[in-house]
C-alpha cells in the first residue's frame, strides 16, 4: 500500500468527519422539522446496488505484489439497516458483497469481497420527508481473488465503513434510499500477502420502515 493511497484514505475519513461536525451545529434545519417528525418510523431496513470504485493499492495496475488491479465493479448491500434511537442519534449496519473484474486479464478473473458492518449513525432532517443519515461503522471484511475460476487464496481484516446517505419518505411504510461512502481495509491474506483495499460504493435502493 502506497503512502500517497493512505494519505487518500485518511482525507476520505476526516472529510466525512467534517460533515458530521457541520450537522451538529445548533440552529438547524433538522430543528425545525423534527417536531414534525415526531410520530414517523423511527428504524428502516432496504437493499441498495450500485457501482464500486476502487481505488489506491486496490486499483494499481503496476507488476507489484500489492496492486489488485481491480477495475469498476458494483456493490450490493443486501441488508442496509438504520434506527433512530434518540432525537438524532441511532445505531446503523450493513451486510454488502461486491465484484471487480481483474486489469488485464480474462473474464474469469475477478475479486469477491464481503463486508458485515456496524455503528453509530447521525440522522438530520433536511426537508419534509427527506432525511440525511450520516453512517460510521466497522467490522470485519473478507475478499477472495477468483483466477481461472478457482479460489486462489483468501483473505480478511478489520473494516472502516463511512457513508453519507438520503431516505425520502413516499409512505409510512416505504422509503427510497440513496448512498455513498468509502470502505477501507487492509486485508491479511492466507498465503501470507497483503492487500490494501480502497472502494467508493454508491446505491440507491428501497427500505421498510418497521413500527419498532
Amino acid at each position: 500500500m502506497s503512502i500517497l493511497s493512505t494519505q487518500r484514505s485518511a482525507r476520505a475519513i476526516v472529510a466525512f468527519c467534517a460533515v458530521i461536525a457541520i450537522a451538529l451545529r445548533p440552529g438547524s434545519l433538522s430543528a425545525q422539522i423534527l417536531s414534525a417528525q415526531v410520530d414517523e418510523p423511527r428504524a428502516f431496513i432496504g437493499i441498495t446496488i450500485g457501482p464500486a470504485i476502487p481505488f489506491g493499492s486496490f486499483a494499481d495496475k503496476a507488476n507489484r505484489p500489492e496492486a489488485g488491479r481491480a477495475k469498476l465493479g458494483y456493490n450490493d448491500t443486501f441488508v442496509n439497516f438504520g434506527k433512530r434511537i434518540g432525537s438524532h442519534f441511532g445505531i446503523a449496519g450493513s451486510f454488502f458483497y461486491n465484484e471487480h473484474y481483474m486489469e488485464d486479464a480474462a473474464e474469469d478473473d475477478w475479486w469477491q469481497v464481503a463486508g458485515l458492518t456496524a455503528g453509530p449513525m447521525y440522522s438530520m432532517p433536511v426537508a419534509p420527508r427527506t432525511i440525511l443519515d450520516l453512517k460510521l461503522k466497522f467490522g470485519l471484511l473478507t475478499t477472495k481473488p477468483i483466477v481461472d475460476q478457482y479460489e486462489v487464496t483468501k483473505g480478511s481484516g478489520f473494516v472502516t465503513d463511512a457513508r453519507v446517505g438520503l431516505r425520502y419518505n413516499v409512505h409510512r411504510r416505504w422509503c427510497l434510499l440513496a448512498e455513498s461512502g468509502v470502505v477501507v481495509s487492509n486485508q491479511s491474506m492466507e498465503d501470507g500477502g497483503k492487500q490494501g483495499v480502497r472502494i467508493l460504493v454508491t446505491g440507491v435502493g428501497v427500505a421498510y420502515r418497521p413500527s419498532w
